[in-house]
């Protein structure tokens, strides 16, 4: 039998808190007997540890009530409507050991005299019980000894300001995912500015769509802009397809003439001369070599466009790109409502939504949400399925919903496959009852329906990438222009880019000049900690008893990351590392889950943060005037960090 059980009381005042804590936390007041209202009101301030005077000086009511309407009042202050307004608006930071100490016994109201105190007037309760600000001053006998520790103890200055307990309300019930929703949508789309209204520079998945809607996978003829008509060269991969005069048909690349002959390289490697003689014509076939589930998701709309008679080549895929981003924001925090329902986190209302705003605007994600080109259409997508992949596996309770969304990431990002291990573990580990046996009928079951999906993901993927570059393991990014002599000296992944990658992910600050614009990002990207510096405070976290959970985040995080270290590409063109966009949902949850107390300093480095990244949505591949002088804010030479493998193959000879 509870505390509160065992005392019966004859009339039961009670509250709790809810806006601020978990229903774990929330704190019982009980009165032994009729108590009036300004002697609850108070006793519960008490117990709350809040500033009586501060109260007072905010006191909105101010008109007394005759000792008649007492019991009435009195009646109101019992409403069950208290609950959630009052305590939403009094909900504070309580200590543990100051919860503790929180039972009916430990804090006892004040009995009322056997006759009306001659204090002022008490001001009438209404049912609909008024927040902090509308409580009056009231006139109170000297609360018992533990209770006014307690007050002194509680009472300190908190070093954060608290939104109002509405919004707090708002942001814990129904409509606060919706709410985010909608504010983070309205603040892309103002970055985005004239991006808004228009058709991306790069629309590939608008291509893509309208090929697999035509029922092919590449296009026949050379990509021009469906707005403007501009022909588009950018991270275009193409194909030669020969006719030969005898019938053969080849598919590869030219390199090239040699001995008069053409030296042609086909999808299996290997190297042929082609005589012109032999050669009956060509025609190139262009493909979009980034994974294809925007243009999956971009085709439904499309085809609607079209039965409606409208041109479905000019299909908005910006405001597309939007609409996932504030969808991705919303969920996060919906992510981390979960961890904190579920006991994972002790990160209240107010805490998480700091870092909801951590994730959506002090991380690179902001710039690439506002862009809306082929690139960041990619990895938009890939954080909204990384978020729902956690939000699913979070204890392996949806496993096919989980298999699922972590196919649909693979099909934005590929490495975001590897994050599969937040899965497994989550499958293998009960945070009460230890490792789980791996061959039980619950542990294979939900296996199961974890990896069908993926099977269905993966067996789709390697079809496609088979019928269009002839292996099922070729997405196609060899076949870009810009990466297919690169790849073919140093591979698409190896050792010879990791200095490079280094540097620019994590170490490369920004160049400032004497002269407009009077500061330069590299365009390899800008350092990780420079960005978002609050990551800096992982390196000192620890987990709050949620082991398991606090590893595999890690896990998933540096599974996602090593393999991008030695990639052929920083992520060019770039405002910082936009690659850490697939990692960062992880990082984000870690210190959510963590031992990190969220006071000034972080407050400082958050709002660095979405200053910084507010910055890089704002100027991101725009110009702009400044001193007469038309100026961008990032520098484009490609070879600008080339000085790196310069230095460290001159340092060390025998690394080369």
């Amino acid at each position: 039998m509870s505390q509160h059980e065992t005392k019966k009381p004859s009339e039961a005042f009670w509250f709790r808190q809810e806006a601020m804590y978990p229903p774990e936390n929330t704190l019982y007041l009980y009165s032994d007997q009729d108590a009036d209202a300004a002697t609850f009101t108070n006793a519960r301030q008490r117990a709350l540890g809040l500033d009586l005077d501060a109260l007072a000086a905010r006191s909105a009511i101010t008109q007394p009530v005759d000792e008649a309407k007492k019991d009435e009042s009195t009646g109101a202050a019992v409403s069950k409507d208290a609950p959630s307004r009052v305590e939403q608006a009094l909900a504070t930071d309580i200590s543990e050991p100051i919860k503790a100490n929180l039972t009916p016994q430990a804090i006892e109201p004040t009995q009322p005299p056997q006759t009306p105190p001659q204090t002022p007037a008490t001001p009438k309760m209404p049912t609909d019980t008024p927040v902090a600000s509308e409580i009056a001053p009231v006139t109170t006998p000297k609360p018992p000894e533990s209770a006014g520790a307690l007050s002194k103890e509680t009472s300190k200055t908190p070093e954060t300001s608290v939104p109002s307990a509405d919004l707090l309300d708002t942001l814990a019930g129904k409509r606060g995912p919706w709410l985010i929703f909608v504010v983070s949508f309205l603040i892309f789309a103002i970055f985005s500015g004239n991006r808004f209204f228009r058709q991306s520079d790069q629309p590939h998945y608008v291509f893509l769509a309208d090929a697999l809607l035509s029922g092919r996978w590449h296009l026949e003829d050379t990509p021009a802009h469906p707005v403007s008509g501009r022909v588009l060269d950018n991270d275009w991969a193409y194909l030669y397809v020969v006719q030969m005069k005898n019938g053969e048909v080849l598919r590869g690349r030219f390199r090239g003439m040699y001995q008069g002959k053409h030296r042609f390289v086909d999808l299996r490697k290997q190297q042929k001369l082609l005589a012109k003689g032999q050669i009956k014509g060509w025609k190139r076939h262009y493909y979009v070599s980034f994974p294809p589930l925007p243009a999956f998701l971009m085709a439904a709309p499309m085809w609607l466009l079209g039965k409606l008679g409208l041109d479905r080549m000019r299909y908005n895929d910006t405001v597309f790109t939007l609409f996932f981003a504030a969808l991705t924001v919303a969920l996060f925090f919906l992510l981390l409502q979960r961890l904190r329902e579920w006991g994972y986190s002790e990160r209240n209302t107010y805490e998480n939504a700091l870092l909801t705003a951590l994730f959506g605007f002090g991380t690179v994600f902001f710039f690439v949400a506002v862009q809306g080109t082929v690139w960041y259409t990619a990895l938009t997508l890939g954080a909204f399925c990384a978020v729902a992949y956690v939000y699913f596996g979070l204890e392996a309770r949806h496993p096919f919903w989980a298999g699922l969304f972590l196919g649909m990431a693979f099909l934005c990002r590929p490495l975001l496959l590897l994050a599969g291990i937040f899965f497994v573990i989550q499958l293998l580990r009960d945070r009460e009852k230890g490792w789980k046996n791996p061959f039980s009928g619950e542990v294979l079951g939900k296996a199961a329906l974890f990896v069908l999906p993926l099977l269905a993901v993966g067996a789709g993927m390697m079809y496609a990438n088979f019928v269009r570059f002839g292996s099922p393991m070729e997405f196609g990014h060899l076949y870009l222009p810009a990466v297919y002599d690169r790849a073919l000296q140093h591979g698409l992944f190896g050792v010879y880019w990791l200095p490079r990658n280094l540097y620019a992910f994590f170490l490369a600050p920004p160049q400032f000049l004497n002269k407009a614009p009077y500061i330069l990002f590299n365009a390899h990207g800008m350092s990780l900690f420079l960005t978002t510096p609050l990551f800096l405070y992982l390196l000192f976290a620890r987990s709050r008893g949620q082991r398991p959970l606090f590893v595999a985040l890690w896990l998933s995080a540096l599974f996602v990351l090593l393999p991008s270290l030695f990639y052929q590409n920083t992520g060019w063109v770039t405002f910082g590392n936009r690659f850490s966009v697939d990692y960062s949902v992880f990082l984000v949850v870690l210190l959510a889950i963590s031992s990190i107390q969220i006071k000034r300093m972080f407050l400082v480095l958050l709002v660095w943060g979405i200053v910084v990244n507010a910055f890089g949505a704002l100027v991101f591949g725009r110009q702009f005037v400044i001193d007469g002088r038309t100026v961008q804010f990032f520098n484009d030479n490609y070879y600008s960090l080339n000085w790196i493998h310069d230095w460290l193959y001159r340092t060390f000879p025998s690394l080369r």
